[in-house]
């Protein structure tokens, strides 16, 4: 009596051990499934937003290019006005097809509406001088319309970053909801080798399937993880200079205006376009590589430098430097700027006009506030000339 109750319940353990090893492998093919799906679409998402705001820059760019052609008496007038036309007409559609794309974020819709504003006010711009095209000349486009243009690609691109930025998010959600069920599929698994375990002994083989299965959701945990970080680093990082870029100053901003006042300078190249447009792009990269190396010598661990934009730059100051000596230390960077340098078989050099500014922490807003004002400035500087170091 004894023995066939010892064989039930073995029966038993083994019945319940299959059962739950059964619920495990249909729970883990379900959840393979999904997580599948869910990512692809993620990125497919995410793929079909940046195509459609690149093809919104894009047209943009060519827009800006004809308008610089009228200004430039470039070309047969109205005809360029015509494609001006059809280029804001596909900026339209384009936009559409962005707007009918699913799970965007709040602040890539923000950013994005940013963009679409001051692409309007670049058409009404325009359109004021539509029937006029004549009263287009260099000092209107400097002045009114190129601002709208430079403003509007960077919100884009500012739109296509925080789109990147989401997909990651969303895909590292999925990860960690991964994780979570594979954590309670484990436990399942574990009575359910219990139960085999009393049933019988005979699960090695079973049990190495499953250390090996362990094995390779790790590898993958830890390969999603490298890449994770990976992800992160580009997406703070100016890859042409490798300066932490405009993301990253926002990130540590809040951070340094916490810790107290703090003093900055902002640089910005003088005629940067002219210069890539003379000497060429290549060229024009290589001299920023080359600036920002001689800076980072200069400069050392007395300031965190930024790459705001493709010709910006922006330092704050470790706490450790007095006023006085943050501003020689900026004096020693704008003077690197008009140096030559020896670039190719080209000796070339480019001034640039800078603001130094010390920062309360009750006045100091946020990155984005910060650089409003910096430019505001650095815009009047140019204006008088530029090649200076202003005192704000």
């Amino acid at each position: 009596m004894a023995k066939k109750n010892t064989k039930s319940s073995g029966r038993g353990m083994l019945v319940v051990g299959a059962v739950l090893l059964a619920v495990v492998t249909i729970f883990s093919i379900i959840l393979i499934s999904l997580y599948h799906n869910r990512s692809n679409g993620t990125t497919t998402n995410a793929e079909k937003a940046t195509q459609h705001l690149h093809q919104i820059n894009d047209e943009l760019a060519m827009i800006n290019r004809n308008v610089l052609m009228i200004v430039s008496d470039a070309g047969n007038k109205e005809e360029l006005a015509k494609s001006i036309d059809n280029s804001f007409a596909n900026i339209e559609y384009f936009k559409e097809q962005y707007s009918q794309v699913p799970d965007r974020s709040e602040r890539e819709l923000y950013r994005y509406e940013q963009a679409v504003t001051f692409i309007s006010a670049y058409q009404k711009k325009f359109d004021s001088r539509r029937n006029n095209l004549d009263a287009l000349d260099i000092d209107l486009y400097l002045q009114e319309i190129h601002p709208l243009q430079t403003t509007a690609s960077e919100m884009l691109n500012a739109t296509i970053d925080i789109n990147s930025e989401h997909s990651q998010q969303q895909l590292a959600g999925l990860s960690t909801l991964f994780n979570l069920i594979r954590v309670i599929m484990v436990l399942i698994l574990i009575a359910g080798e219990i139960a085999i375990w009393f049933a019988s002994k005979a699960t090695d083989k079973q049990n190495e399937a499953l250390r090996k299965r362990e094995a390779e959701v790790e590898e993958f945990k830890s390969k999603l993880a490298v890449s994770r970080r990976k992800t992160a680093d580009v997406a703070l990082t100016n890859i042409l200079t490798g300066l932490k870029n405009r993301y990253a100053l926002a990130d540590e901003y809040d951070q340094k205006t916490e810790a107290g006042p703090f003093n900055a300078a902002v640089f910005n190249i003088d005629n940067m376009r002219a210069f890539n447009e003379s000497f060429g792009y290549n060229i024009g990269d290589e001299f920023l590589n080359v600036v920002t190396e001689t800076i980072r010598e200069k400069v050392g661990n007395r300031a965190d430098i930024y790459s705001y934009t493709g010709d910006g730059f922006c330092l704050i100051f470790d706490s450790a430097e007095t006023d006085g000596s943050a501003y020689e230390l900026a004096e020693e960077v704008f003077g690197i700027f008009g140096k030559d340098y020896s670039i190719g078989n080209l000796m070339v050099n480019q001034t640039a006009t800078g603001v130094f500014i010390h920062v309360f922490p009750s006045e100091a807003g946020n990155s984005d506030e910060f650089l409003m004002k910096t430019d505001a400035i650095l815009r009047n500087a140019k204006n008088q000339g530029g090649n200076r170091l202003v005192r704000a």
